[in-house]
């Protein structure tokens, strides 16, 4: 959900449902504390991102040179299709941004809104990483609210109750708005993502050589099956069900070994730029 987004029901109408998706409860602290809650929290925030992104574009690059590597008899250039991986990489991500789309693998922006109340503190996480929101989650209490879902199991009627009457009184007594109704903690942003990292910090999330030889025989076996110009996803799966089958039968065994020999025939390994 957007900082901007909530609007109140008694603005809208009661129709209008309450979803705090990534709602949390903290103890009751200080602005210092909280603070120091926050800086702690974006170390780790900082973290994710570094592997995130490094992760996220080595498995790109190499899902891109593997392919060229197969079909091109000539050099591949390896630092071109670095390049170009970079670049739609970056442009993914501002495409999304720009669009306010979900973007969970690689947005790495994350924020929350804190809510200081008498007895605790109310928190609302924004980011769409699933690392990151793992992250948050084994930091904080759960204490999100949706008025139009069940009641988890976990949770009793009181309990339940009580949120419902928090989040209306930290954000209905107001305009609506999480941000203008709380304090904002940016732990990460997407802005400083402009330039490729080294290639030095890449190359140790690069995909195991191993995954990369099971992609392309996956991939070998779906062109010999005719089976990747599939356009509907349900026969898609099915084509990619039937491919694995069909590597692992022992009956087979000749056909993979060859495919095997070409792969690793023009499978680059020595990944320097």
């Amino acid at each position: 959900m957007d900082l901007q987004e909530y609007i109140p029901p008694k603005i809208l109408g009661e129709f209008v449902s309450t979803k705090i998706y990534n709602g949390a409860r903290l103890p009751k602290i200080d602005m210092q504390e909280l603070l120091k809650f926050c800086k702690e929290l974006q170390k780790k925030f900082e973290q994710a991102k570094y592997v995130g992104i490094r992760s996220s574009f080595a498995e790109r690059f190499i899902r891109v040179l593997d392919r060229e590597s197969m079909k091109s008899a000539e050099k591949v250039d390896f630092k071109k299709i670095r390049a170009d991986t970079w670049n739609r990489f970056t442009d993914s991500i501002m495409q999304a941004d720009m669009k306010k789309q979900r973007h969970p693998w690689d947005d790495f922006e994350t924020s929350a809104v804190f809510f200081p109340m008498k007895d605790k503190v109310l928190a609302i996480f924004y980011g769409d990483n699933k690392e990151m929101l793992d992250i948050w989650e084994k930091n904080v209490e759960d204490y999100h609210y949706q008025d139009q879902s069940d009641r988890p199991e976990d949770v009793d009627a009181k309990g339940w109750k009580a949120r419902k009457s928090d989040w209306d009184e930290v954000l209905l007594n107001g305009n609506g708005i999480p941000s203008q109704n709380g304090f904002t903690f940016k732990f990460t942003s997407n802005d400083d993502i402009f330039f490729a990292p080294e290639w030095k910090t890449v190359k140790p999330y690069v995909t195991p050589k191993a995954k990369r030889i099971q992609e392309q025989l996956l991939d070998l076996c779906l062109q010999s099956m005719n089976k990747n110009n599939e356009v509907q996803v349900s026969a898609v799966m099915r084509a990619i069900d039937e491919a694995k089958a069909f590597i692992k039968d022992r009956k087979n065994s000749k056909q993979i070994n060859e495919w095997k020999k070409l792969i690793n025939s023009k499978l680059i390994t020595r990944l320097e730029p």
